[in-house]
């Protein structure tokens, strides 16, 4: 039975945003994509129906499936190296997952295995909820999720474009900050929606994401770090609008040329060093 007969035969639920990937070209794009996953505890977010799933217990890798419907995650297979979850991923607490497989350590206690890959097509409308849970917000210096070497994650495609984006791109936001503020990312193709049952209304983009080991944001102070978080949703807040006049009322503009910035620039110009700087500006009046 074919990949689009199985997921035709499935109820999708349009209100969880299942949209299922039935194409084994892109499906083996993916594996190929993960760094060595055979041995290696993997989290899959959003498993549907298994068709990814069952590539990686091929490929020797054991799984944590997690998808918040029951009838979904029914019908993947049971497998000795697969932990089947039924979880909301917008609420379940990623730190406490772990596969416990039946081997035992030297003290006949079960060996506990985290999942250190994060692999999923995660729900459109979802998407970056999800995955801020795992790296939090630009005032944490750290990921909130312990452990994870990287993610191999599937996002609406615009999406995909906005968290992988450079000053002076045009997808480039808030997101983008965020995520390469503590992340390493890299966009690694494009999957057309033709390839989805149902098929959506968008293409998809897969990207890979990898935790800094020393990144920018370590070493700043919680006071620093609260004021970048504060100078770039007010620089943002107002895309349209030069950052002489988007943030007024934070700087005037001699301290915005004193940290090397032009004021008739917008925010979707500035590189996070150039916020950092303008943050510091204010953690220097104690604000």
């Amino acid at each position: 039975m074919s990949l689009l007969t199985e997921a035709k035969a499935f109820r999708t639920k349009k209100s969880l945003g299942q949209n299922f990937l039935v194409s084994e070209e892109h499906l083996g794009r993916i594996i190929n994509s993960i760094n060595s996953p055979a041995g290696k505890t993997i989290l899959e977010i959003g498993p549907g129906i298994g068709f990814l799933t069952n590539l990686l217990l091929h490929n020797n890798a054991k799984v944590i499936a997690l998808d918040f419907d029951d009838q979904a995650l029914d019908k993947i297979k049971n497998h000795p190296n697969l932990h089947k979850i039924h979880a909301d991923a917008l609420r379940a607490d990623f730190n406490t997952l772990d596969f416990v497989s039946d081997a035992k350590d030297d003290h006949s206690n079960p060996v506990s295995n985290k999942p250190s890959i994060v692999v999923g097509n995660l729900p459109f409308n979802v998407g970056t909820q999800i995955l801020l849970r795992f790296i939090g917000e630009i005032n944490q210096p750290e990921w909130s999720v312990q452990g994870i070497e990287e993610m191999i994650l599937m996002f609406q495609y615009e999406v995909a474009e906005r968290i992988t984006a450079k000053p002076s791109c045009k997808a480039y936001n808030p997101l983008s900050l965020v995520i390469q503020a503590k992340s390493e990312v890299e966009f690694l193709f494009k999957v057309p929606a033709k390839y989805f049952c149902p098929i959506p209304k968008v293409d998809a983009g897969v990207i890979r994401i990898k935790p800094l080991k020393n990144g920018p944001l370590k070493g700043l102070s919680q006071q620093h770090l609260d004021n970048l978080q504060k100078t770039i949703r007010k620089a943002f807040s107002t895309r349209r609008k030069n950052l002489k006049n988007a943030l007024s009322g934070l700087f005037i503009p001699e301290e915005i040329i004193a940290c090397g910035i032009e004021p008739t620039l917008r925010a979707e110009n500035l590189g996070l060093d150039s916020f950092v700087n303008l943050a510091s500006i204010l953690s220097s009046r104690g604000s």
